[in-house]
């Protein structure tokens, strides 16, 4: 007898289609494939150009970097290096100027300094003078202590000349800046100016 059943194991069903998501994904992800492996290759194409000029242009410098190309360098660095030598020593510079600025602007109108030694280094300045009274004498004195950048006012061998004047000497330290930096004020105090 005729089973449905058996029938039915005999004639195979038709397949089932696929989804259509299914499909356009393996296409997008096929083209995706595609388009990196010929990304890669183009890529890795350029690289060995690249590498390939490099070449060349270093072999091309190198045939220009010249015997007269290298002294040259040389004779530009040893210029270089004493341009760098002459700005530290210009940096340096001490400004004996700025002494004799201090002192005009600091001495008594009744005061003549007949002999000067000073040390830049440590600012230490040696004044011997001469002056008609002991008023303006004391009055030097204070002229100079009342100055900021004058520190250690100190007078010694004070005598009296045979023409009658007083003979003395001052001794004192300034601030090693005055020397060096335009900015350091030597005039005296405003209120000294204004007497």
């Amino acid at each position: 007898m005729f089973d449905k059943k058996n029938f039915s194991l005999i004639i195979p069903k038709p397949q089932e289609p696929l989804p259509k998501w299914v499909n356009i994904t393996l296409i997008v992800c096929l083209a995706l494939w595609l388009i990196l492996g010929g990304a890669f290759f183009f890529l890795a194409h350029k690289v060995d150009y690249q590498k390939t000029q490099k070449k060349i242009l270093d072999e091309q410098l190198t045939q220009l970097y010249s015997p007269e190309i290298k002294s040259m360098e040389e004779q530009i660095n040893t210029i270089g290096q004493k341009i760098n030598r002459f700005a530290t020593v210009a940096r340096e510079h001490k400004n004996s100027f700025r002494l004799f600025e201090l002192l005009r602007y600091n001495c008594h109108p009744n005061v003549r300094f007949t002999s000067l030694n000073a040390s830049f280094q440590e600012g230490n300045i040696i004044l011997k003078g001469q002056t008609d009274t002991y008023l303006s004498l004391s009055q030097q004195i204070d002229i100079l202590k009342k100055n900021p950048v004058i520190n250690q006012v100190r007078v010694s061998d004070i005598t009296l000349s045979r023409e009658g004047k007083i003979d003395f000497q001052i001794s004192f330290n300034v601030q090693p800046q005055i020397f060096t930096s335009p900015d350091v004020s030597v005039m005296p105090p405003l209120e000294l100016l204004l007497r």
